[in-house]
């Protein structure tokens, strides 16, 4: 397919991979850093993080970073790709769907609902987003 660019998908994959990773890695050190504050033990803080997972308010913490940066990699791939610029974005919201049929995101269940369905719509959000901001 012409209108596909392989570059720009490729591209807007890895920014939306790498940057949830070092996100996320900010985030969980900002959190030992809280935790360390109050004066708690190392196994007193790790038994903490490793309840993380359960917390509703951590879980819609990681689900804004993880389709924000979904949306920042469509914005990427847009940007790269040469025409179909919405095409090339949505797709990085289908490369995100794939990996999290093959990786087990876990959560709850909502969570797991909105980890296929609402990755296309975040890429193409952020491929409509280059688009508004090409045209001024």
């Amino acid at each position: 397919m012409k209108e596909l660019s392989p570059k720009a998908i490729a591209l807007g994959v890895v920014v939306d991979i790498v940057g949830s990773i070092l996100l996320g890695l900010i985030g969980s050190m900002i959190m030992f850093a809280r935790l360390s504050a109050r004066g708690l033990s190392r196994d007193a803080i790790m038994a903490q993080l490793s309840t993380v997972g359960n917390n509703t308010l951590y879980t819609a913490f990681v689900v804004i970073v993880g389709f924000g940066m979904t949306a920042v990699g469509g914005y990427v791939a847009a940007w790269v790709a040469r025409h179909n610029h919405l095409l090339n974005a949505a797709f990085v919201g289908g490369a995100a769907v794939v990996l999290g049929l093959f990786l087990d995101v876990g959560g709850p269940q909502w969570y797991r609902v909105m980890a296929l369905l609402l990755p296309i719509p975040s890429a193409a959000l952020g491929g409509y987003v280059y688009l508004r901001v090409r045209s001024l």
